[in-house]
């Protein structure tokens, strides 16, 4: 399976936004089709010749090098620190416009399988629910609402 990133606009001030509206959607994806076992082939790339690079590379008086140049990794798996939260690489990152968790490697899978169980426990009390069961009934059945 290949997963194609969408390219970061390297004219542009770094922001979250990248990482939770590019980056993050296609990490989670890659991630959960590889623990279901399929092969997962994730690539990604940068529009070093765009436009938005030129432009941006007009306005500052420089060339549009100079511009690629600021969004060179030069500290790959390095772990990154914004605000108070490090993150390490390998660490999983989940995001939508509400906010984003991050869940430490050495946790990640015993997270994963226990929102699973959660999920699973829920989805069976909305099918007993709809299926007429009294709600209250379900939660003590369920113990989860």
């Amino acid at each position: 399976m290949l997963v194609a990133v969408a390219w970061p606009y390297a004219s542009g001030s770094r922001h979250l936004g990248h990482l939770a509206g590019a980056y993050l959607p296609a990490d989670v994806y890659a991630r959960h089709q590889r623990l279901v076992g399929n092969r997962v082939l994730m690539v990604s790339g940068s529009d070093v010749h765009g436009t938005p690079i030129t432009v941006r590379a007009d306005a500052e008086d420089v060339t549009p090098a100079d511009i690629v140049e600021r969004w060179t990794y030069d500290a790959l798996g390095e772990p990154i620190t914004i605000g108070t939260v490090t993150i390490r690489s390998g660490d999983w990152l989940l995001a939508d416009r509400d906010g984003v968790v991050i869940i430490p490697q050495e946790i990640a899978e015993d997270a994963t399988a226990e929102t699973e169980k959660v999920v699973s426990t829920e989805g069976d009390m909305r099918k007993a629910i709809l299926d007429g069961m009294d709600p209250e009934q379900a939660y003590l059945k369920f113990g989860k609402f």
